[in-house]
């Protein structure tokens, strides 16, 4: 009976041993966490938050991309917060006065959209990816607008922008209000200039970089796109294009 009750205090004695020593270890014995361990806290997905002013502000190491002209002075720049998908973009010709040139952006937000882009002059890009929507914003005079796809054609939403996008000298920033995208928890995204003018249309400075076959060329289609999952923790510039 002795031998018994020796057997049980020991017994009882190693569970006690062991919860201080994983507590102060950091170690887990017995199957019980400690209080307080990393598993205990919640990992939430990656957000930023950006003023739109006309200043950059996208963390550079984590948001910006390359594009197709980024040899010339042209970069990217994608993030987006828990409300809103932010796009900028830094180049020469987005100071250009002229009105044939052309800011595209094409999204796609988890629902049936198309592969056919929209027709600017005789330029018509077939997409990598089911787009939903295509915002434009013209650079000579800062008209801008957002078309949704219905089915059968890309037709305007009538969605005002007043405020939700800026423009700096050479440097265009935006944003998207999610609500008015579905609410989607993953976003498809392209994004390109075009010049408009008749004998003379290009497109160029794509994001990705890797999406035209020659930047700069007529009427090139969209080979690759950006696929963003808004629920993870991934910085944005982790992501690699894709292809259909």
């Amino acid at each position: 009976m002795a031998k018994n009750g020796i057997t049980v205090f020991l017994v009882i004695l190693a569970f006690v041993a062991g919860g201080v020593l994983g507590g102060f270890l950091g170690i887990t014995f017995f199957g019980a966490p400690p209080a307080g361990t990393p598993s205990d806290t919640p990992i939430e997905p990656y957000s930023h938050t950006i003023v739109i002013d006309g200043v950059n502000d996208f963390y550079l190491d984590r948001e910006r991309f390359n594009t197709s002209s980024s040899a010339s002075g042209f970069f990217g720049y994608i993030t987006w917060d828990s409300d809103y998908l932010y796009v900028g973009l830094n180049g020469s010709d987005i100071s250009n006065a002229g009105l044939n040139y052309y800011l595209l952006i094409y999204i796609g937000a988890n629902s049936s959209g198309t592969t056919l882009g929209k027709t600017y002059n005789t330029q018509q890009p077939e997409i990598a990816f089911s787009a939903t929507h295509h915002f434009w914003w013209r650079t000579g005079d800062g008209s801008s607008g957002m078309d949704a796809w219905n089915g059968t054609y890309w037709d305007e939403t009538g969605l005002n922008f007043t405020g939700e996008w800026n423009q700096t000298g050479a440097y265009f920033e935006s944003r998207f209000l999610l609500e008015n995208l579905g609410t989607p928890s993953s976003i498809k995204l392209h994004v390109s200039m075009i010049y408009s003018e008749d004998f003379s249309e290009t497109t160029w400075s794509s994001v990705p970089h890797n999406s035209l076959d020659v930047s700069g060329s007529y009427d090139p289609d969209y080979e690759s796109y950006y696929e963003f999952d808004l629920e993870d923790i991934i910085a944005p510039n982790t992501y690699i294009p894709l292809y259909p």
